[in-house]
Parts: C-alpha cells; structure tokens; sequence
C-alpha cells in the first residue's frame, strides 16, 4: 500500500539515511508543474540550484518523456544523466545510448507527424512535439465536447498509421504519444542505468507523477522506493501531492544526509 507523505517526510527518510542514494526524477509535473504548453515548463533557478548540489552528493538521473537535447537545455547540468524519449536516449558523462526505433518505425513516425501538423492547425491551443523517434500530441487548453472531439480525429489518424505494427500509441495526462512497439520504456532505461557505472549498487529512489513512470517505479521495486506526485498511486511505495512537495522532499533528503 502507498503512503501519503503529506504528514512529513520522515517515513521515507528513516529508510535512506544509510543508503548510497541515487535518484531518478522525472520533469514536467514532478519537478515543474505542467504547462498547458510544454515549452512553458521553465526550471525555476532556485531549482536547478537544488539539483546541483543534490548531483554533488548521489547520482542523479532526469527521466522524461521529453527529447533528450531539450530536457538537457531546460536543466543545463553537466554532471547528470538526463533520459529522453521515455528511456530511449540516454547521455551521462560517462555513458550514452540511442534505442533504434528502426527504418520502417521511423517512416510510420514522420507518415504521423505530417498528419497531425494539418490537425493541430485545425484545433488551436493543441501543440504537437515530434521528438526524432517519438512524437506527443498535447490538448490540456481543451475541455468537453472539444476535448472529445480532438481526442477522436487524432486516435483516427493514429490507429490509420499504425496499421502495420512497428509503432504504438500511449497516453497520460491529456497527451497522446506514438512510440515504437519494441518494450523499452522509462523502466527499461532505469534497469540499464543501474549497472553501469557510479549507479551499480546504489539505493535507487524514483519519483514521477505520470503512468509512464509507473515503469520506472517497477524497475527499482525491491531494491530501492518510489514516490508518486499527484496523489495516491497504488504502484508507488509513497505519494506527494504537488511539485512543490518534490521539491521540499528533495531539499529534506539533502539535509539529512549531508
């Protein structure tokens, strides 16, 4: 059962005091709120300044759905490992890799995005990301019958596009994304971070607010623990209610172990 953290932090600091910690953190509604545009969701600089000095005393990973190249713009610190693409680009200083999503998959992808280009005109305030071997379709600016209304012209395309198998589509919070079919995902990436390097025989902590990171939760299950931003998630070992939780859960764990 998960644990509600709202009543302080101590229940999952008893538990990491001797730990060597790493921690794997997702981005958009876990360490920024989520924007109704995704490129509004700027890293405060009070932020960026806990994650460096966090990095000075664990390991510590950025996994995002988010491309790799604009996650490591937004969070702009040398010494982190930043994960992109639900786990499919991976960049540290000391190791990288690149998940091929494969000629046919990638032709499916681009085939996508040159249709949704012509729906995303169609509904304003929808944003389409297409991030070299995925692609997300954001409509949090609509609601009701719009919402409805976009969210079946868009699953048509995608189901169209589809047809032949080399790619999938998944969901979140009012996001539709086209992934490849092959079964890396956010977990997988956490699996493989884990034995390499200064991560090898860490105590992994992951905190996400998405069902993407429910993978990454399963992945550190039974060796490490995992927080849930956004209330109760039974998948997670305890939850948070907002970003500014993660934050101050962040700033607690430094305290205790410096």
């Amino acid at each position: 059962m998960s644990r509600d953290l709202s009543g302080g932090f101590q229940p999952l600091l008893s538990l990491i005091k001797e730990k060597r910690l790493a921690l794997f953190l997702d981005y958009d509604g876990t360490l920024v709120p989520i924007a109704e545009d995704p490129a509004n969701a700027v890293l405060p600089e009070s932020t960026c300044r806990l994650l460096k000095r966090l990095s000075g005393r664990f390991k510590v990973a950025i996994v995002s759905g988010r491309s790799l190249k604009d996650l490591k713009y937004r969070v702009g610190i040398e010494e982190i490992t930043y994960v992109g693409n639900h786990g499919m680009e991976i960049s540290s200083p000391a190791f990288t890799m690149r998940f091929d999503i494969g000629r046919r998959a990638g032709a499916e992808l681009s085939s996508a995005a040159n249709e949704l280009r012509g729906l995303i005109l169609k509904w304003p305030g929808t944003v389409l990301e297409v991030k070299e071997v995925s692609l997300s379709l954001h409509y949090k600016n609509l609601s009701g019958e719009s919402e409805k209304l976009f969210y079946g012209e868009a699953r048509e395309i995608l189901d169209r596009v589809t047809t032949r198998g080399f790619l999938r589509v998944t969901g979140g919070k009012k996001i539709i994304e086209l992934r490849s079919r092959a079964l890396w995902h956010k977990g997988s990436a956490v699996k493989w971070i884990m034995g390499r390097g200064e991560f090898k025989d860490t105590f992994p902590l992951s905190i996400g607010d998405d069902l993407t990171d429910i993978d990454a939760f399963r992945a550190v299950k039974g060796k490490g623990l995992s927080v849930f931003v956004g209330g109760y998630e039974e998948e997670a070992d305890y939850y948070c209610d907002s970003p500014a939780s993660t934050l101050e859960m962040l700033s607690a764990i430094l305290l205790e172990k410096s």
